[in-house]
């Protein structure tokens, strides 16, 4: 093909725009790999934010502390709270 495409202007063109589009395809893909990798890490991290606040909303609640204090110390709701309660 790169014979041909040597005498043939239009053929090196048209050969030289598929090797731009699949360079911009496997950038484009690569680009949206590393968003996925960042968002899914991002939620990993803010789901072990919460576990780890519930966690110690329940070391809290039996240590007796008063529900102010509890959602105070840990950012949770009060309704969040009772529900460990339960």
């Amino acid at each position: 093909m790169e014979e041909i495409a040597k005498n043939e202007p239009q053929i090196q063109k048209a050969l030289t725009c598929e090797e731009i589009f699949q360079k911009v395809e496997k950038d484009r893909l690569n680009y949206e790999m590393r968003e996925k990798a960042l968002l899914d890490y991002s939620s990993a991290m803010a789901n072990a934010e919460q576990r780890g606040k519930i966690e110690v909303a329940k070391n809290l609640i039996s240590m007796n502390l008063s529900l102010d204090s509890i959602a105070q110390a840990t950012g949770l709701s009060m309704e969040e709270i009772r529900k460990l309660q339960s």
